[in-house]
């Protein structure tokens, strides 16, 4: 299963300006850093702050029906693939 906000491998990507309040990069930042003590390594955290939730779904800047705002960011995209791919050539050898 490869997801964009937590994988297993273990991969946390998480992204947004305005989604602070709504899924905040400080909640996983405390996950990140208790699973390090655990299985140092193993989980990897990016966070890329200037893009919104559904970074990687190229479509025009919308807001869900919670009123979250979503925009694909090609940038963080490509970085996040390049960051996945890499982790799995680790993980998986």
């Amino acid at each position: 299963m490869v997801a964009l906000k937590m994988r297993f491998p273990k991969q946390l990507e998480q992204r947004s300006p305005e989604h602070q309040r709504w899924a905040p990069a400080a909640e996983c930042e405390r996950l990140h850093a208790r699973q390090q003590t655990q299985a140092p390594g193993r989980v990897r955290l990016t966070v890329y702050p200037d893009a919104a939730h559904s970074f990687d779904f190229n479509a025009p800047p919308r807001r869900n029906q919670y009123g979250h705002y979503l925009a694909y960011d090609p940038d963080a995209t490509r970085d996040a693939a390049r960051r996945v791919e890499g982790f799995l050539r680790e993980v998986v050898k």
